[in-house]
């Protein structure tokens, strides 16, 4: 997931403010190096709380370019608790991640 600063033209659709960028590599099964395994839903409902175990810091950069909640998945990878995060997804709507550590 990367995206790049808007052009001022586009931005009052889409504001990006800074340029971002993220990879994490999905696969079908579990293996023996895997993190985590995730349970993906979409949800026809938007966010209304934004995620509270994220710092404030993070949550800004969220604010400042939408594929930064890309870190929000990742926190919840890196805390190796069981926790099912909501991101937002198109305008009203979202997506739902069940994430389990593979400990």
């Amino acid at each position: 997931i990367y995206d790049t600063a808007t052009p001022t033209a586009l931005a009052k659709f889409q504001p990006t403010q800074i340029d971002f960028g993220a990879a994490l590599v999905l696969q079908r099964h579990k293996t023996n190096k895997s993190l985590a395994e995730l349970k993906i839903s979409f949800k026809s409902s938007a966010i209304r709380e934004p995620e509270n175990f994220i710092s404030p810091e993070i949550m800004s950069m969220i604010k400042e370019n939408s594929s930064a909640q890309a870190l929000i998945l990742l926190a919840a990878v890196a805390f190796e608790k069981k926790r099912t995060i909501l991101l937002e997804y198109l305008s009203n709507s979202s997506v739902q991640v069940e994430v389990e550590p593979c400990l």
